[in-house]
């Protein structure tokens, strides 16, 4: 009976950090975007849902603070006289 050798590993795929496609094992360079990938950098993560939340809040306090100025400028008049300037 003759000796078996072991069988070679399969080839799997994992997806390469920097385009996120996937790249069949074993190689050090994607195919699709050319970056070598032992040296290649994980994809930036969203940011958490609070700190999109916190940007939200205060995107919109700063809409509110200018929406209220311009209102007070047309209360008072001060509009006509920016433009008569």
């Amino acid at each position: 009976m003759a000796a078996r050798s072991s069988p070679s590993p399969a080839p799997f795929s994992i997806r390469c950090p920097a385009c996120g496609k996937k790249v069949v094992t074993p190689a050090s360079v994607c195919p699709h975007c050319r970056v070598i990938l032992s040296q290649a950098t994980e994809p930036k993560e969203k940011p958490p849902i609070i700190k999109r939340l916190a940007n939200l809040i205060i995107i919109l306090a700063c809409l509110a603070i200018v929406i209220y100025f311009v209102n007070r400028l047309r209360q008072t008049g001060d509009v006509q006289n920016l433009n008569n300037k």
